[in-house]
């Protein structure tokens, strides 16, 4: 049980970090305002997410598109991140099933 209770509560996590920051690179991608109320909210609460990675590689234009690869990566990083401990969970929640003998 708390297994999977733990499993929903990291997957709903990763799941957010993943909308939020995929919403930043959507919203990079068409030009988004900052001057609007709801994308300098994105922009503000995903900027957590990309900060380990900002510096990696450098920002850089691509025709009137900002190109943020910080963005692109923290995405890949999460989720394959998040892949790998929902697989680790689920693994350990079959072992425990196995070992209860349910």
């Amino acid at each position: 049980m708390f297994l999977s209770i733990l499993s929903f509560t990291f997957n709903a996590i990763i799941g957010f970090v993943e909308f939020v920051v995929g919403l930043r690179l959507a919203l990079k991608i068409v030009g988004a305002s900052t001057q609007a109320p709801f994308v300098a909210w994105v922009y503000r609460n995903s900027d957590a997410f990309i900060t380990p990675f900002k510096g990696v590689f450098p920002n850089f234009k691509l025709a009137f598109i900002e190109i943020e690869p910080a963005t692109i990566l923290s995405f890949i990083v999460y989720g394959v991140v998040g892949l790998l401990i929902n697989q680790v969970l689920t693994h350990t929640k079959q072992n425990s099933k196995k070992e209860s003998g349910r």
